[in-house]
């Protein structure tokens, strides 16, 4: 039974609230107590396709999460207003949550534990907890997503399976007792979470996309308060009481539906609230109107067009004034009640909003739109401001100059962005005609400069972002690579050659056949810049170019595997560091043809990433598995460990001055480390 309806999975209390999931005391037949069975059958289901082995932990390290940034823009409702706290929003990047101040962006909370990307989530009315929920789990079989409960200093409260393939809804009764979840797979749940049980588990004919709850009200027992809310199973609104029930000693949970008119209001609904009476429930829908139902009668009452691309988030306050945010970047202030409404303010934000919040005080709203951009309005006037903005695609590539206060990125949208480290906030941004590949920056001219998907390589000037010179048939194929040697650039491509450029006349100084496939990366030498070495994606070797003779000095091969990443050593013999695609991290000397010295990295999977610190005493590694591991060179210890990205990190580089590490990856974040060795 408790199978079919999906009770808790966790157990844990949490400091000032209603003693969460208290473990029984009392002993069943087997000698386990009743809360360790249920957590043992709720742990196989939910681990049937087996976790990943945990790696050993590591008690002291020089490593710490600074900053992320990054917003998932992709789903409705996943940007929040802590309820509590007037400055502290709530977001989704990836699988992650952050918590973070908007007056000081060094302020962050992080709440790592899904395995795919949240799809939803809810802030407690107490502020002391939050619920999230995410797609269909990597990791275990069936499309469980599971859902989570968080104390807000970060500690997971509790876990409640039933729901697969993903978390529609999430929202928390006024009182934080109950919390109301749906799924894709139409099942909606009330856990208690006093007790940790399964309060209400149905099966809907639709699947929920919208629900919230309204006020309390005294009930039949002065122990147990009625509650009411509302769920869209779209097309169809329902307003429920869930009401104590003397005779079974439980909550029940009654229905009635709401009655549309005649000519009939078929629409699929994205938010909805309730006034502070109880009497009105707002619904937004696809189409870019508001429903309004009067809940004691059941019927609905009017229709308001807002926008013309959907609604995607209604914010209630008081004084019968809600929050309308459409999908056309919209945002609109009404006041109102039943068939009376009028506009009090209007304005419209680049791009279209996905979701928007209320301040816990009233002053201000939170819009994210799908750009990952976010923006702060006043609510009086419903002026903006932008908060924060962010990559939405791949991050391919990071480079920094001799300042360690800014870095570049350039991701698969085509989008260059210079950055700020101290604010974490862009100074420039230039949209490209192609997926970006690599970005250098080359402090001597004071440019940017981009290797693209068609073959091209642009240099931009950095103070305001104008093209200053172009080779636009760089290679047959995208630009894979780049260095800078000698003032010249070095670039590799799919066609397998590379080349040297004399910049910024864009003439070609010389070039070589180097491999067969894609070249995977070129690195001028250190100490004998006219030495190019270069590795294939495909071809399994390196090669060693001597550019002023033109001709190959050597070349070093592997059996298995493949190479992934390449960086070289300035201290002891300027040996080459590469990662290969099987987790092996090899050290190459110029002058032997084998390798001098070999590392089975801990994350056994493809390093993607790696990168020695300014003093070659450390190296960063990185790749799928998207944990940055930290190595002391000397030992080859691992010295620091730590996990921030949701998907392969792309690219890790170390800060000039050896204060942070910044990491990018697929997820299209950005994860700022401070680094104390």
């Amino acid at each position: 039974k408790l199978q079919d309806c999906g009770g808790f999975r966790q157990l844990a209390a949490p400091t000032g609230h209603l003693n969460l999931w208290t473990e029984r005391t009392f002993r069943s037949h087997s000698g386990h107590t009743e809360m360790e069975q249920k957590a043992k059958i709720i742990g196989s289901r939910v681990g049937g396709g087996g976790a990943p082995k945990k790696e050993p932990e590591l008690e002291k390290q020089p490593l710490e999460l600074e900053h992320l940034i990054g917003f998932t823009g992709k789903y409705l409702n996943t940007v929040k207003y802590h309820s509590q706290e007037n400055d502290a929003v709530v977001y989704t990047v990836g699988t992650v949550l952050v918590a973070a101040d908007l007056a000081d962006p060094h302020k962050q909370r992080f709440f790592r534990g899904h395995d795919a990307n949240v799809s939803c989530f809810a802030v407690s009315p107490c502020g002391k907890m939050l619920a999230s929920g995410q797609i269909a789990s990597t990791r275990y079989k069936g499309q469980m997503a599971p859902v989570i409960v968080w104390g807000w200093g970060g500690k997971v409260l509790g876990q409640f399976p039933g729901l697969t393939a993903a978390v529609v809804s999430l929202a928390f009764s006024p009182d934080s007792r109950f919390l109301l979840g749906s799924g894709a797979n139409k099942m909606m749940y009330v856990w208690d979470l006093e007790t940790g049980e399964v309060q209400v588990a149905q099966k809907v004919d639709k699947v929920i996309t919208s629900a919230t709850w309204g006020p309390m009200s005294r009930g039949k027992s002065r122990r147990h308060p009625t509650y009411s809310l509302i769920t869209c199973p779209s097309p169809i609104v329902r307003y429920h009481i869930l009401e104590f029930e003397a005779k079974s000693m439980q909550y029940v949970l009654k229905s009635y539906p709401c009655q549309f008119p005649s000519r009939g209001l078929t629409r699929t609904y994205h938010c909805v609230v309730m006034d502070e009476m109880g009497e009105s429930a707002i619904t937004g829908t696809e189409v870019g109107d508001l429903l309004v139902f009067n809940v004691r009668s059941t019927v609905f009452r009017t229709r308001i067009p807002i926008s013309s691309n959907g609604i995607s988030s209604i914010c209630h306050d008081k004084n019968n004034v809600v929050f309308v945010a459409g999908g056309d970047g919209t945002v609109k202030k009404l006041q109102g009640k039943d068939r009376e409404w009028r506009i009090l303010a209007e304005t419209k934000i680049p791009g279209r909003i996905v979701s928007m919040d209320l301040s816990a005080k009233g002053d201000s709203l939170v819009a994210g739109t799908p750009h990952g951009s976010l923006y702060k309005l006043d609510t009086q006037n419903l002026k903006y401001l932008l908060a924060s903005e962010s990559h939405i695609t791949s991050i391919n590539d990071i480079a920094f100059g001799k300042d360690p206060t800014k870095f570049a990125t350039i991701a698969e949208d085509g989008l260059l962005r210079m950055w700020d480290l101290g604010k974490y906030r862009v100074l420039l941004a230039k949209k490209g005609s192609s997926a970006g590949r690599r970005v250098l920056i080359h402090d001597r001219r004071a440019e940017i400069i981009v290797g693209w998907a068609d073959g091209s390589v642009h240099g931009y000037a950095e103070k305001n972002g104008k093209l200053t010179w172009q080779v636009p048939n760089a290679h047959r194929g995208a630009v894979t690579c780049m260095d800078l040697g000698q003032g010249n650039l070095i670039t590799g491509g799919e066609d397998g050659a590379v080349r040297i450029w004399q910049i910024p006349e864009a003439r070609l100084v010389t070039q070589y056949q180097a491999h067969t496939g894609a070249v995977g990366e070129v690195l001028a030498d250190i100490s004998a810049a006219h030495l190019v070495h270069s590795f294939g994606a495909s071809d399994r070797s390196i090669a060693t170019y001597n550019a002023k003779k033109a001709q190959k000095v050597i070349a070093h091969m592997i059996q298995n595997g493949a190479f992934s990443s390449m960086t070289q050593r300035a201290d002891s013999e300027q040996e080459l560091v590469t990662g290969l695609s099987h987790g092996y991290i090899l050290f190459w000397d110029c002058d032997e043809k084998n390798p001098v010295g070999n590392v089975l990295d801990q994350g056994r999977s493809r390093i993607s990433a790696i990168a020695l610190s300014p003093d070659c005493k450390f190296l960063a590694v990185s790749g799928v598995d998207s944990r940055l591991r930290v190595y002391d060179v000397k030992t080859m210890k691992v010295i620091a460990r730590c996990e921030g990205h949701a998907g392969t990190v792309n690219r890790v580089a170390f800060t000039p001055d050896q204060r942070q590490l910044v990491t990018v990856g697929t997820d299209a974040a950005i994860c700022v480390w401070n680094w104390y060795a």
